[in-house]
């Protein structure tokens, strides 16, 4: 497989996304699997009640069967079980939030066991496999031994829940994944890991697919089996890659994401009060006026200062790790 086989890949699973998400559209609707909306959503997001979603599945099918025909690498498939755990935990979220009355969805303590038991065993597979250094900035490559365990677990919890936490306005998560995206498929591909890039490539190519209908106003929302899957595979590639270290300054709109939740969470119970209007943060800015379009085009310009970031740091070695 050559340097051109992944971004052709890529390319051919926008062309089947754009040409498969109308049907899949029909389908969530006939089969009635549309958004439910959080009471303490802001009064705007009413609207988005019923609208279909599990859009996900529709950008994870192809890199699926990609994975499956075309790549058989050992980091090949840490990313696609990253992925998949993602995808399955998602799906199990987003079918009882279709079909609950009450609850939205697995109770949080729920999902988060099911993230760490896939996180230790990915962790686990990547030791038993040996990929376990990490290039840390200032230090190069470092070996992490047994270390790997714990930090695939917390990459993938940290990434799959910062994802999520994103995904609450037309096109955000969306759009940002699919800048930590570009970085990681760009460091797979100047690292010859051609099997990871088309895996990644082939997620790109469908998550630009799947925005055209997410946008603004959005006809699909990918919900948790998308939001998961999605940060199942930027933490998978960011292990294998041995760049996990910069995964918080590539992702650094889902860190501040995950962190308006507990800064906001931890002051209503220590002190009985909002630090912010809302959480996640982009809520906080809905509460103050501003438009559902401002506030995303904010958070890329943001996600693209950490990406720009990245590349810098990584360009001077990227040849060089493994």
């Amino acid at each position: 497989m050559g340097q051109i086989g992944p971004f052709l890949f890529g390319a051919v699973a926008f062309c089947l996304g754009v040409a498969t998400f109308p049907w899949l559209i029909s389908r969530l609707a006939a089969w009635h699997v549309g958004q439910r909306v959080h009471a303490y959503s802001p009064a705007t997001h009413a609207a988005k009640q019923g609208i279909p979603t599990m859009g996900g599945i529709g950008f994870v099918w192809v890199p699926i069967l990609g994975f499956i025909f075309l790549a058989h690498s050992a980091s090949g498939f840490a990313v696609f079980f990253c992925m998949v755990a993602g995808l399955v935990i998602g799906l199990l979220d987003d079918i009882s939030n279709v079909r609950g009355k009450g609850q939205l969805g697995l109770l949080a303590r729920q999902k988060l066991v099911l993230q760490l038991v896939a996180g230790l065993v990915a962790g686990a597979f990547l030791l038993r496999v040996g990929i376990s250094q990490q290039y840390v900035p200032g230090a190069g490559l470092v070996e992490f031994g047994g270390w790997t365990v714990l930090i695939g677990t917390a990459a993938l919890v940290g990434a799959t829940n910062g994802v999520n936490l994103t995904d609450g306005l037309d096109g955000l998560a969306g759009s940002t994944g699919a800048v930590a995206l570009a970085v990681l498929c760009w460091i797979a591909v100047a690292e010859g890991n051609l099997q990871v890039a088309l895996i990644g490539l082939g997620v790109l190519g469908g998550l630009l697919a799947f925005l055209l209908f997410n946008w603004s106003p959005a006809r699909l929302f990918m919900g948790d089996s998308g939001a998961l899957a999605l940060g199942g595979v930027i933490a998978g590639m960011a292990l294998v890659l041995g760049v996990v270290w910069l995964l918080p300054l590539l992702g650094i709109v889902f860190v501040i994401e995950v962190l308006s939740v507990a800064i906001n969470v931890t002051a209503v119970v220590r002190f009985h009060r909002h630090l912010l209007r809302s959480s996640p943060l982009h809520h906080h800015f809905e509460e103050l006026k501003y438009s559902e379009t401002t506030i995303v085009r904010g958070f890329i310009g943001l996600g693209l200062a950490g990406a720009i970031a990245t590349v810098l740091l990584v360009w001077p070695v990227v040849y060089s790790i493994r």
